[in-house]
């Protein structure tokens, strides 16, 4: 999970620092804000929500005067009885979604695994190596769109981008 949470906010700090990547964290708080303040289709909640039991004031809640239903007015005790109820809630909807989004997840990798490439089938390609102005981490390694023009033997395929089909490359299948 810890994996997968690294892997989402390093791509959009990818994204968010495409022009800039060696100055990343001038972008982490916005890319953290952003992320804790989505709902994530695993869970069906923000981690904002999950961790504090409402949703966050947000900048633009602020613009449009939007207030939230305040708290202010509820004893310590029945605060901490509402929080309670509400957190119990949503983990046990959590529970659910989670379970059901793993099936859905198990279902479509089964149904598509190692699909076999043909001629005319639009990719993209994998590069690893970095530019020298940029993070390693936060390079973009996949460029395309290609498309195959010819199958040349079990592992190798001729592509060409989409754009120009006169620069062609003789790529492995695992790229």
């Amino acid at each position: 999970m810890v994996e997968r949470l690294n892997r989402t906010l390093l791509s959009m700090l990818a994204t968010s620092a495409k022009d800039n990547s060696l100055n990343w964290e001038d972008y982490l708080q916005l890319v953290c804000f952003a992320y804790n303040t989505s709902t994530h289709s695993s869970t069906g909640f923000t981690p904002f929500y999950l961790m504090y039991g409402r949703e966050p004031h947000l900048p633009v809640d602020l613009n449009f005067g939007v207030h939230s239903p305040s708290s202010e007015d509820l004893s310590i005790v029945a605060y901490s009885r509402q929080m309670q109820i509400i957190l119990n809630y949503a983990y046990q909807k959590v529970r659910k979604t989670v379970g059901n989004v793993q099936q859905q997840q198990k279902a479509l990798y089964d149904h598509h695994v190692h699909g076999t490439p043909y001629t005319g089938d639009m990719v993209w390609l994998y590069s690893a190596v970095t530019s020298p102005n940029s993070h390693r981490k936060l390079y973009h390694h996949w460029t395309g769109p290609y498309q195959i023009l010819s199958k040349l033997s079990h592992l190798n395929y001729k592509i060409a981008p989409t754009n120009d089909l006169r620069k062609t490359s003789i790529v492995h299948f695992d790229r």
